[in-house]
């Protein structure tokens, strides 16, 4: 008799007698600990040969049941095993071009978890390594001698912005054709509320630095809340096609980090995405150079293994531009459909 059940709520699992239990995709159970602990608890069917769990899951980082296991595994217990396999070792029930499709884009890091079935610690930076603080820092002589906005044929000018609490914050972006995306200039004004007055000194620094006015914008992406916000935008860049941020970008952070990172550095060692080097003369502890460098994943000390990572940064300091940067980038350069990661060169491709 089988039966299949979700570990949403482990406990709804709780009285019936099994001799072997399958958790798939058991790095992304809510509750590892209970799930773990309740499913193990019901390894008793009198009649089972032998009892057996088997939990099958692509790797995401040393937490959770992967933890439990790895654990019990360097504590020298025999009951436990771990076995690693890179999606290559399927290749032949992969319809053709599968492993190519589903890793443009990503990022080595992603690539290592997702295809190598590596175990990747995430704990720490967010874009450390694929951000290097040289190498992500654009070289303007391979655009043009004398840079300039559009200086780049076929080139479009966006904006990130993200409203922010008290301290908002815009990214002013070169997307190329090429593919290649120069982040030139950014405002992160301190204590400024309202988007209004935000976006008068988002203007100004437009005329000022690069003699641009609102309409040689091409597009805006901006965090949807509040909505009032994004209408006053609308206001103040006419014509200007203002973007609603598409749902998955919206709902998960986590999926528009990995977006970035693959933007950074992909699996194959190509950078798509670098920062002007003015940037990295920025003298504010909230530069967009600074985020990159000090974003970091928040930390909770519970569960099985005693510290749980979870899939949120750490709010307050450097989040604000790097939200304005994935709300552009990821969504303008980056979606996934079913299986595949397809590379989007043009807004209307």
């Amino acid at each position: 008799l089988l039966s299949a059940v979700t570990l949403r709520n482990p406990e709804n699992f709780s009285g019936p007698d099994v001799g072997t239990v399958w958790i798939d995709e058991a790095a992304l159970l809510t509750e590892p600990a209970a799930a773990f602990h309740e499913m193990m608890s019901r390894l008793r069917h009198p009649y089972a040969a032998f009892y057996q769990m088997l939990l099958t899951t692509t790797p995401r980082g040393l937490h959770g049941v992967i933890k439990l296991v790895h654990d019990a595994i360097a504590d020298g217990c025999d009951d436990y095993a771990l076995v690693h396999a890179p999606t290559t070792v399927n290749q032949a029930n992969l319809r053709p071009g599968y492993i190519s499709d589903i890793s443009r884009g990503m990022s080595a890091r992603l690539a290592r978890q997702m295809l190598g079935g590596e175990i990747v610690e995430w704990a720490g930076s967010i874009y450390s390594p694929e951000f290097h603080g040289v190498e992500s820092v654009a070289d303007l002589g391979q655009f043009r001698p004398a840079w300039r906005p559009r200086s780049r044929r076929g080139s479009r000018l966006a904006l990130g912005i993200d409203w922010g609490a008290n301290w908002p914050a815009a990214v002013f972006v070169e997307l190329g054709e090429d593919g290649i995306d120069l982040i030139f200039d950014e405002v992160i004004p301190d204590q400024l509320g309202g988007a209004e007055p935000f976006l008068r000194q988002v203007i100004k620094r437009l005329r000022q630095r690069w003699n641009l006015r609102p309409g040689d914008i091409d597009l805006i992406r901006a965090d949807p809340n509040p909505p009032e916000d994004l209408k006053v935008c609308r206001t103040m860049f006419p014509g200007v096609t203002c973007r609603r941020l598409p749902r998955r970008i919206a709902e998960s952070v986590r999926y528009g980090i990995d977006v970035v990172r693959g933007r950074l550095l992909d699996s194959n060692g190509k950078r798509w995405l670098l920062l002007h080097p003015d940037l990295k003369k920025s003298t504010s502890h909230r530069s967009v150079y600074e985020s990159f460098v000090a974003y970091r994943w928040a930390t909770r000390y519970a569960g099985v293994d005693g510290r749980t990572l979870i899939d949120q940064p750490i709010k307050g300091t450097y989040d604000h531009q790097m939200d304005a940067v994935r709300y552009l980038i990821a969504s303008e350069r980056m979606t996934r459909r079913s299986d595949q990661y397809v590379v989007r060169r043009h807004a209307g491709s």
